[in-house]
């Protein structure tokens, strides 16, 4: 005779085994992803590849590399360090070139004023700017898991340049009772569909993130939010940072700038 408890029982064995496997998979990936990007960075770095997608900072552009076709590009900082900005601007500098855009917007921040401030800015028409944007709210894990299949919907009719998504992590930090492995589980797999996606597509995919904090003795040290999924995946690192009403920027090979965020958008 089969109890409820019994059953309990059985379920919660079942659920442990689930997630020793995806414990097991992610430890073992560890150091084989490491090696791949590692690998990966010295080939881009070797046939010195860069983008043609344009921040309106020509110093800032040294550090992005033009967005590279291909490859998740991430940038981190924390707040009001211009990630969100620089996120706006390739937006808007994409859609003037008739090309499309997918704004995945997991916080529910996107500025469509913002987008018109930038446009203005530039004298373009702001109506056929947004036309070629086309924005996607996500305020759920399910929601943003599920955007690979609206992004390939997508494809089915328009073309895509460049996909954004501010901010990559935030649906897998609030408002889930689920263990800590399985949420990074499954950031991890939406990491890699995108990463496929990008390759697939030849296009640049930027992922916008935030920061953490970690004091190393004296030292505090500023990483990436949920770094231990995020660093195995993310193919070029840019980090920004605020010092004094400053904005720095500089990627993981060393090319660092200032730059400027005025009511027009980014400047040298």
């Amino acid at each position: 005779k089969i109890t409820m408890e019994n059953k309990i029982k059985e379920n919660n064995t079942k659920l442990n085994k689930e997630m020793d496997k995806i414990y097991k998979s992610l430890e073992n990936e560890k150091n084989s992803k490491n090696d791949e990007k590692i690998n990966f960075l010295s080939k881009i770095s070797f046939e010195k590849k860069n983008g043609k997608t344009k921040t309106g900072s020509k110093k800032l552009d040294v550090v992005t590399k033009g967005f590279i076709p291909g490859i998740l590009t991430e940038i981190y900082g924390s707040s009001n360090t211009g990630k969100t900005q620089i996120a706006f601007q390739i937006a808007v500098n994409t859609a003037k070139i008739e090309k499309n855009i997918i704004f995945i917007d997991p916080t529910g921040n996107f500025r469509p004023e913002r987008i018109a401030d930038m446009a203005i800015a530039q004298n373009l028409e702001q109506d056929s700017i947004m036309e070629k944007i086309f924005v996607i709210k996500c305020l759920s894990i399910e929601h943003q898991i599920n955007i690979i299949n609206i992004i390939n919907n997508f494809l089915k009719t328009k073309k895509i340049d460049l996909i954004v998504i501010d901010e990559i992590s935030r649906n897998f930090l609030q408002g889930d009772e689920r263990s800590g492995i399985i949420l990074k589980s499954l950031l991890n797999l939406h990491l890699h569909k995108l990463s496929h996606m990008a390759y697939d597509l030849d296009i640049p995919i930027l992922v916008i993130n935030t920061t953490r904090t970690k004091i190393n003795k004296e030292h505090k040290i500023e990483t990436t939010t949920l770094n231990s999924i995020i660093n195995r995946i993310i193919h070029f690192k840019i980090h920004l940072k605020n010092i004094n009403d400053e904005r720095y920027a500089e990627n993981e090979y060393g090319n660092k700038c200032i730059f400027k965020i005025t009511k027009e958008g980014i400047e040298d």
